[in-house]
């Protein structure tokens, strides 16, 4: 039986593990007194038989692993720990572009798709299978793009910037510091920094998310960020000259009539006209 753990900053917002010779002694889910730094991760290694008492503890009401490790423990059954070197969490959402961030620079060029003449790739670029970046355009790695993209003419992608697969950048727009998911239509003449874009998403043209600080609130916490751009779910239409503030929050499903101004957060599936 084995815990793999790790030192956080903010211990409270997880579970908290307090250790006796290196073994788990007790976890204990956000406490309000911090008595340890090390939380669990939730990576566990078990033998099989962990199936059977997950089993008999659930019949019990007991479902979360955190219970069933404690219950364990209580019997006399030691938990060895691993301390993570590198492990990251994604807890709100803009923890996707600081786990992005950490991640990009270890990937390796790689052209799978096809290039143009006059474009020009600096740095770490993998470009996936059936994409196609157009003349003119300008990569400046670490940079992913997926399959079956199109990118260009004209358009310049900056660091710590991952694209999923068939999207499309129309020309002249400008992505910096963003992950843009899997089929989300990008349309000419956009900016975007410090974002991410949700799946399937149409972005039109002129479009502009304005980066810098921001006090973001989710579930009544509120949290300062020095640069972030805009979160935006998946499934949003956004017509021409839209312009988002820092730290926007959009929900899924949600339309944008052209010509606005988002100063503040839209909760799923409203319409703004």
């Amino acid at each position: 039986f084995s815990l793999m753990i790790k030192e956080h900053p903010l211990p409270s917002k997880y579970g908290v593990v307090f250790l006796k010779d290196n073994k788990v002694e007790r976890i204990v889910e956000k406490p309000l007194e911090i008595e340890s730094k090390f939380i669990s991760t939730g990576i566990y290694k078990f033998p099989p038989m962990i199936f059977d008492e997950i089993e008999k503890l659930t019949s019990h009401g007991i479902y979360d692993l955190t219970s069933v490790l404690q219950k364990l423990i209580s019997q006399g059954i030691e938990v060895d720990t691993i301390v993570a070197e590198r492990w990251m969490d994604i807890v709100y959402p803009w923890d996707i572009l600081y786990v992005n961030g950490e991640m990009i620079h270890d990937i390796s060029s790689s052209i799978s798709g096809s290039i143009e003449k006059n474009v020009t790739l600096k740095g770490n670029v993998s470009i996936g299978r059936d994409s196609r970046v157009y003349a003119g355009s300008y990569i400046q790695g670490p940079v992913v793009i997926g399959e079956g993209c199109e990118i260009g003419p004209n358009v310049c992608i900056y660091p710590s910037t991952v694209i999923g697969d068939n999207v499309v950048v129309n020309s002249f727009s400008e992505i910096r510091n963003s992950v843009i998911m899997d089929e989300v239509h990008v349309g000419s003449n956009a900016s975007i920094s410090n974002s991410v874009i949700g799946k399937g998403s149409i972005i039109n043209s002129h479009f502009s998310i304005i980066s810098g600080k921001a006090k973001m609130e989710v579930e009544g916490e509120f949290k300062e960020l020095e640069n972030i751009g805009a979160i935006i779910g998946e499934d949003c239409d956004i017509s021409s000259h839209v312009a988002i503030e820092p730290g926007r929050i959009i929900g899924r499903r949600c339309s944008i009539d052209s010509f606005k101004r988002v100063i503040k957060d839209i909760p799923s599936e409203m319409k703004v006209m």
